[in-house]
């Protein structure tokens, strides 16, 4: 399940027992990180073996948390640990947030599910949904006012809206539509995802 390269560190040696750390490349399906602390045991007249911690675990689950959400398939664990406390500077650095990703996460994530989240709260106090719209809200004000009206109008107001519905009652053109249309996605699902990152 991981890489061959290694690197080593006595942490602990005793009469029974010799503990080391060592660096490898943990693989899980698509995902590569490099640089993970194993503790490799070694106990009197038995064979070495191999763990994790539970700590390593619980970053590694947060690691990979991350390069799903953000399309990234290698990874340093060492230098999550030095960026974690910002990660959306190191995602702006190296431009991974692909523009068609964000537009596709926003619909599918939030606009797609706006109205399942309002039928929710009519029917049960959930504090995670009630959370997750203010959220949604909080950044779609952020939103220039043609924005704003196009999700509204298309996303919001009522479901299964047709785009040309949306131009023919704001009285503009089909090419302008779908032009601000993209970047309304876009900044909005952009603010969110960002969000998001910074919360996990």
């Amino acid at each position: 399940m991981s890489g061959v390269q290694e690197l080593s560190l006595v942490v602990q040696n005793t009469k029974q027992q010799h503990t080391m750390i060592i660096y490898k490349t943990f693989v899980n399906g698509i995902y590569v990180i490099k640089n993970v602390p194993y503790q490799r045991v070694k106990e009197k007249g038995k064979q070495s073996f191999e763990i994790l911690s539970a700590e390593t675990m619980a970053r590694l689950a947060e690691i990979q948390k991350f390069m799903q959400l953000n399309s990234v398939f290698e990874f340093d664990y060492q230098y999550f640990l030095a960026i974690r406390n910002n990660p959306v500077d190191y995602l702006e650095e190296k431009e991974i947030w692909d523009e068609k990703q964000i537009k596709q996460y926003v619909l599918k994530e939030w606009l797609d599910k706006y109205h399942e989240y309002n039928r929710i709260l009519k029917f049960e106090k959930s504090e995670a949904v009630k959370e997750k719209l203010s959220l949604f809200q909080k950044k779609f004000r952020t939103l220039e006012p043609i924005h704003q009206e196009i999700i509204e109008k298309k996303y919001l107001l009522s479901e299964e809206v047709k785009d040309e519905t949306v131009f023919h009652e704001m009285r503009i053109s089909r090419s302008l539509f779908y032009r601000e249309k993209s970047k309304a996605l876009l900044k909005l699902g952009t603010a969110l995802l960002k969000e998001e990152v910074l919360c996990h």
